[in-house]
């Protein structure tokens, strides 16, 4: 039953957990998500960002964590800076064009698309499927870690998400009350190799059998499937990620530099 109060089953051999979505990770990932959150609500007058000294202020970090929140705004094409100008908010940013970047969590698009968001999380260690080992790039029987994750848009299922590692890469093994909702700071956390890049697999499917079974859609409705592979930087691989959406609630586009 999906409940609002975080609980633990104990976790470490798996188990599920529904909590509210509450901000995690380094500071500058906290700084970043809440200036994201505050360019989506508009709440900046004139698609002009404020000076660093200011929102170090407002925020109560450095000014050193503001400037790496913004540099990764500023790569991902959501800011630029402009001579004279300041720093100014690409008037193209919406929602939409942050999802496949994976700057915002699905909780963040959600809320920003009007609904009250939580999630429902579900971990398990298991062997190796040869499905899962082929997308893991691991023998078949290999100990992983998957996690399932629930998205819900006030009561209705929204998104499905499956992130599947390989145990022997983990440091520790995370408490299911506690894993983090998003898959890059679970990395930076727990897995003993660093993520470079993803490689995304965006493709339309039908809902047939387990395929929709999780959003609660009827056989025969469409829905988006993102499959993620990630990288090291020598092209090793870390894990997988497959989101499937009800568009019905999210839709994606991409900006281009």
């Amino acid at each position: 039953m999906k409940s609002d109060n975080a609980s633990n089953d104990g976790g470490l051999a798996g188990g599920r957990v529904a909590r509210p979505l509450r901000a995690r990770g380094s500071l500058t990932d906290q700084a970043k998500e809440i200036i994201l959150r505050s360019i989506i609500a508009g709440d900046y007058p004139n698609d002009r960002m404020p000076k660093e000294d200011d929102l170090a202020e407002q925020l109560g970090v450095s000014r050193t964590t503001i400037r790496a929140a913004l540099q990764a705004l500023e790569r991902a094409g959501l800011i630029a800076r402009r001579q004279g100008i300041g720093t100014v908010i690409n008037q193209h940013v919406r929602p939409a064009n942050l999802g496949l970047q994976r700057l915002a969590g699905f909780e963040v698009l959600l809320e920003e698309s009007g609904y009250v968001s939580s999630i429902e999380v579900e971990t398990e260690y298991l062997a190796a499927d040869p499905e899962l080992a082929g997308h893991l790039a691991v023998p078949q029987g290999s100990e992983c870690l998957v996690t399932r994750k629930t998205f819900y848009a006030d009561t209705a299922p929204a998104v499905y998400v499956v992130d599947a590692v390989a145990a022997e890469w983990l440091v520790g093994r995370p408490d299911a009350a506690h894993l983090p909702e998003n898959l890059y700071e679970f990395y930076e956390r727990y897995h003993e190799m660093r993520l470079d890049h993803s490689v995304v697999d965006i493709s339309p499917r039908i809902a047939d059998g387990d395929v929709g079974a999780a959003l609660l859609l009827k056989r025969g409705t469409p829905l988006l499937v993102l499959h993620e592979l990630h990288y090291t930087f020598e092209g090793r691989r870390m894990g997988s990620s497959i989101a499937e959406v009800n568009d019905h609630y999210l839709h994606f586009n991409v900006i281009r530099r």
